[in-house]
């Protein structure tokens, strides 16, 4: 699968029809935000503000945007499942979590605000957080002709509350972009590198999720957005975080 999306001009739009193409125009980009904050340990300073301004900063790159804030798991993965199925065959789907986020036998888990301090000592983020495995899953599409993409981003990995064993920890694991079977473009985006803590920020919004905001205004290729992002907050954070990605884009997406 090899695309090229970027802002569509009517010469365009009018050359795909004459070559009885399905018409660009109809592509949505689409996006879920979620930002959880108000834990009851632990709680964070700046993913609410981080949630609303990627929502306006991607709004202003044309998605429709769905914000979650302070959700607890069944609204999260009401919301997850809500937006999966709304998700066509061609469409851009964008996820982003800025939050708690903790890895567990080598899954990755989104904190709700409804879990405990009692249940991750007893290793329970299978069943009181959310996989973020579930949520690519449901971010796949059917159709065996996929021209989609899936943008999966985390500003999650936090310093989480503690780890209740030797298989938890705070960092998140490595995922794989290429998931077998599925045919859309994924990139999956970390605030820093597995098994590392990512920072809140002193500021209004976290080190990653700032630059990331400042970068996707700029008339590039995805890629080279996070390349950008990675010496940003290298250089902000003393090279104490270093974002990470992972990708299976044949062609190349832009924000603007």
């Amino acid at each position: 699968m090899k695309f090229t999306i970027r802002p569509l001009s009517l010469s365009l739009l009018l050359a795909c029809a004459a070559m009885g193409t399905q018409a660009l125009a109809e592509q949505q980009r689409l996006a879920l935000v979620i930002g959880n904050a108000a834990y009851a340990e632990k709680a964070l300073k700046n993913p609410l503000n981080d949630a609303r301004a990627m929502k306006k900063a991607l709004e202003e790159a044309g998605f429709t945007v769905t914000l979650l804030e302070n959700a607890d798991r069944q609204g999260m993965e009401s919301a997850i499942n809500t937006f999966g199925a709304r998700l066509d065959a061609d469409d851009v789907g964008l996820f982003y979590f800025s939050g708690h986020g903790m890895q567990q036998d080598g899954d990755n888990y989104l904190l709700p605000l409804d879990i405990s301090a009692q249940e991750l000592q007893a290793k329970q983020l299978p069943y009181k957080a959310v996989n973020a495995g579930y949520i690519l899953n449901a971010m796949r599409r059917d159709g065996k002709d996929d021209t989609g993409l899936n943008i999966f981003i985390l500003d999650a990995c936090r310093d989480a509350p503690s780890a209740g064993s030797k298989s938890m920890s705070r960092g998140l694991a490595p995922m794989n972009a290429r998931a077998p079977g599925s045919s859309v473009g994924t990139l999956i985006a970390y605030a820093t590198a597995p098994g590392e803590t990512a920072q809140d920020g002193n500021g209004k919004n976290s080190p990653y999720t700032a630059s990331l905001i400042k970068q996707m205004k700029q008339p590039l290729p995805i890629e080279y957005v996070l390349k950008k992002v990675l010496g940003a907050v290298k250089k902000e954070t003393g090279k104490q975080q270093e974002p990470w990605y992972s990708s299976s884009i044949e062609g190349d997406f832009y924000f603007t």
